[in-house]
């Protein structure tokens, strides 16, 4: 499926190996067992408009990590993709399945305030939550679109659908899409996630995690900051942001994500 390999924390299983945890830059090579800030791998090709809430995050006209839409001037992403000086330059693309032809739907905004957890450890860990204020707003259209938060603390069980550029390789050489990629993927348990990366960071208030855990599908890099949703009653939620996993993905180890509910009142607070 996607590949959460631009900016998906990777975070190879913390404890498994004993290198070092791999830096928040998409340059960097990554290393043998260490988790990757997210991609999607094992998916399929989205349709135009079929994700209007999906934005990409670029710099230089390159997409490097996912986000999703609150409001018309609101994207939620991770904390690893706004880190250092130059995240202000990033550029907010939306309205678009394909990178290298985007179309005429497109909309484009510059940002005006970043708002990362002040708890995010600024590496593989809990908080990986940040709010972006847009200078430009979004128009919304129907290709366009703000995705609606859980309530505070609200569980998640079942499918969900994950979108992102994210790598689709299951190998340690990352393959990225032009076309945006979507995966059906269930939620796995806080303890069978805690039993594949037994001496990580994980988090049972800060993180959910998806399967399949016999392999497949999973998110990758590029896929980072991206959302993870569930439709009820014809409202589609966003219950989690692709944080980290392990490399090779698609090789049936969970993704990790950034649990969303647990964050409502960082997020309404710094959506002002």
């Amino acid at each position: 499926m996607l590949k959460l390999t631009s900016l998906f924390v990777i975070a190879s299983v913390l404890g498994l190996s004993h290198g070092t945890e791999i830096g928040h830059r998409c340059t960097e090579r990554l290393s043998i067992n260490h988790p990757i800030f997210a991609r999607i791998t094992g998916g399929e090709n989205a349709k135009e408009g079929e994700f209007p809430y999906q934005v990409s995050l670029q710099r230089n006209g390159k997409h490097f990590c996912g986000g999703v839409i609150l409001s018309e001037k609101v994207v939620l992403t991770a904390a690893h993709c706004v880190l250092g000086k130059e995240a202000l330059r990033t550029e907010i693309v939306a309205g678009f399945v394909n990178l290298t032809l985007p179309g005429k739907n497109v909309q484009r905004s510059a940002i005006e305030k970043i708002s990362s957890h002040p708890d995010y450890p600024g590496t593989v860990g809990p908080n990986d939550v940040a709010v972006l204020v847009l200078k430009t707003p979004f128009k919304f259209t129907t290709h366009v679109q703000k995705v609606f938060l859980p309530a505070a603390g609200q569980e998640v069980d079942g499918d969900t659908v994950l979108s992102g550029w994210g790598s689709t390789s299951r190998t340690f050489t990352p393959i990225f899409p032009e076309v945006l990629q979507k995966a059906k993927l269930p939620i796995v348990s806080f303890d069978d996630c805690k039993k594949a990366f037994p001496n990580s960071k994980l988090d049972k208030q800060s993180n959910i995690c998806t399967g399949p855990l016999n392999g497949d599908l999973s998110a990758c890099s590029g896929d980072s900051g991206g959302p993870l949703v569930k439709t009820i009653n014809g409202k589609t939620y966003v219950v989690g942001l692709v944080s980290w996993g392990r490399i090779p993905c698609g090789r049936g180890d969970p993704s990790v994500y950034t649990k969303v509910s647990n964050f409502i009142d960082y997020i309404n607070k710094n959506s002002k």
